[in-house]
Order: structure tokens, then C-alpha cells, then sequence
């Protein structure tokens, strides 16, 4: 494990903290009350391997679940993860304010 999250891929490979205060496996329905931190390991069906890996968080307001945009812990950008390019929202690009 590293100091900062990174994307490989379509997968996370979490920093230590998330990586600790994570619990892996598939979150529990919405309909169970338990919350927490959680991997979200999706699987190809046909093929049978991992497609893509992601971070988030189930709460007893977001009982489905929110999906990490960012590693809350290290702030690495966890975007390209969700199949999309990074973001640059919140960002100060070279030569403009």
C-alpha cells in the first residue's frame, strides 16, 4: 500500500488509511441498516473477471450507497475509476485564476 490512492485502470488500489478503514465485499442491501465504508469489486459476467474496483460510503440517509469521487484521507482523484476522464473541477490550471 502507498501513501496516495491510485487508479489503474478501471481499479482503485486504496491508500493505507482507506485501505484500513474499509470494509470489503459487497455492501449489504439497502434495505439492512448497516453502514460503513466499502469496496465495490464489480465483476464481468461473461468473462468472470474483475472489470472495475471503487470506494464509497453507505450511510443511513444514502442507504444505496455514495460512490468516492476523491480519496477523503489522501485526496487523490478517484474519478477514472467510474469509467470517465479526471476531473478537473476544484483545480487551478497553469495561467488562469
Amino acid at each position: 500500500m502507498t501513501d496516495k490512492c491510485t487508479v489503474e485502470g478501471l481499479h482503485v488500489r486504496p491508500c493505507k488509511t482507506l485501505a484500513n478503514a474499509t470494509e470489503y465485499g459487497s455492501p449489504p442491501r439497502p434495505s439492512t441498516k448497516r453502514t460503513g465504508i466499502f469496496s465495490w469489486a464489480l465483476t464481468n459476467i461473461k468473462t468472470g473477471k474483475p472489470s472495475r474496483t471503487m470506494f464509497g460510503a453507505k450511510t443511513s440517509t444514502h442507504q444505496k450507497g455514495l460512490i468516492f469521487n476523491f480519496c477523503p484521507w489522501c485526496g487523490a482523484d478517484l474519478q477514472a475509476s467510474h469509467g470517465g476522464a479526471p476531473s478537473l473541477a476544484g483545480r487551478t490550471l497553469k495561467g488562469q485564476p
